[in-house]
């Protein structure tokens, strides 16, 4: 098989003028995400899903494989999984905290296996950090793959893992109050953001378009107004991959009272990084993101809708993502992880995967066979050395940019 090559330079040419485009606004958080990308090759897959996406679509022998097409989130990898607390169900425990996929930014409509090569490819990197030999990283590739099959047939999920189970205990009973005193202040008898590196000022037209178009989420999802009062919005900063696109932090009145008021994230969503590949969804950006969630999982997390943000100084329209912020959200640690405890987490997020694929189906794909496995494995293990490679020149480039 002949395959592209690939100079790691020309890779991160690429990277580098993705990240110049999305950082345009806001250039001095440039330097933020060239930071954390330079971390380890899975922290520069983290950040570079475009790059994943422009590899597909020059290199065409990644990007074909067996049957099976839906909902993708786009952008599927190990830390893209964590708690949150989901909308209340119609019957059942309000207070549920869920682990499942929590970023659908990137959420698209496509084959299947863009979404699990990307996850495993994924895994490949992790593993190397974790310093597991050889054998036994091929051996948990093909167990992710396995779980994966499972539940995308539509067999039932596994029990979760105890590690799981750990986190969700230690979650579940986390206080709003901790969350408030963790990013806000109290002035008088009600709190303002906190302002500091991850929550910046913003200005006063800004702050009233950002009013503007939370309050049209309100009202597309029929909230209580006075609940949703906005007390103040500061530009947020966090992540990685979007590092750069417009965040901010809006809090509101809620229950009422300094300790009652809540969070919420309003994100700018754009095209998917897929689109170089697959065609562009005809969703709206942000109505995009919340329809995958709503048809991929079984608890969709807490209050997300979708709005549009005017840019008073261009008029730009923007469409938005938002959220409720609630003190549940938490990843799984794998530094921390017992070699132990790995295969059974990696068997549930292979389930989970396959469980939101086999739910937000267009076509049922046949069931993979192991020679399907075993190629989409020698896929991920090619794409884990480009971006070993392309890890290395991109620090390089940081470094002297």
């Amino acid at each position: 098989m002949l395959m592209a090559m690939h100079k790691p330079s020309e890779l991160v040419d690429y990277q580098w003028q993705c990240d110049l485009a999305r950082n345009a606004r806001h250039p001095e958080l440039l330097r933020r995400k060239a930071e954390r990308m330079s971390l380890s090759p899975f922290a520069f897959l983290r950040g570079s899903a475009p790059l994943y996406w422009h590899l597909l679509a020059t290199e065409p022998w990644l990007a074909a494989g067996p049957d099976g097409t839906g909902w993708l989130t786009g952008d599927l990898h190990l830390e893209n999984f964590g708690a949150f607390r989901p909308e209340a169900p119609a019957h059942g425990d309000i207070d549920k905290t869920v682990f499942d996929i929590n970023d659908f930014d990137d959420a698209t409509r496509g084959p299947w296996r863009h979404d699990l090569l990307r996850l495993t490819t994924s895994l490949a990197l992790v593993l190397r950090d974790a310093k597991l030999d050889g054998h036994t990283t091929i051996h948990h590739l093909f167990s992710l793959l396995r779980a994966w099959n499972t539940t995308a047939s539509g067999e039932p999920l596994a029990a979760e893992p105890p590690c799981v189970t750990t986190l969700l205990q230690a979650v579940r009973n986390r206080s709003r109050r901790t969350l408030l005193e963790a990013r806000t202040e109290v002035h008088g008898d009600h709190r303002k953001l906190l302002r500091n590196d991850k929550l910046r000022p913003v200005d006063a037209e800004l702050a009233q378009a950002a009013q503007q178009a939370f309050a049209l989420y309100v009202h597309e999802m029929n909230l209580d107004f006075t609940q949703m009062r906005v007390l103040d919005v500061a530009l947020r900063v966090a992540g990685t991959g979007s590092l750069g696109t417009l965040r901010l932090a809006v809090l509101v009145a809620g229950k009422g009272g300094r300790d009652g008021a809540w969070l919420f994230d309003m994100k700018e969503q754009g095209d998917p990084s897929s689109t170089e590949l697959l065609p562009r969804p005809d969703l709206q950006a942000a109505e995009r993101a919340v329809a995958a969630m709503r048809a991929g999982l079984q608890h969709p997390p807490k209050l997300c809708g979708a709005t549009t943000l005017v840019v008073p100084s261009s008029h730009q329209r923007l469409s938005m993502l938002v959220r409720r912020l609630t003190p549940q959200e938490d990843r799984i640690d794998w530094s921390r992880l017992a070699p132990s405890e790995i295969h059974g987490l990696i068997a549930y997020l292979g389930g989970l995967a396959g469980q939101f694929h086999h739910r937000g189906a267009q076509t049922q794909g046949a069931t993979w066979q192991p020679s399907d496995m075993a190629e989409l494995v020698e896929k991920a293990i090619y794409l884990a050395g480009l971006h070993t490679s392309a890890w290395l020149a991109y620090a390089k480039r940081a470094g002297s940019a």
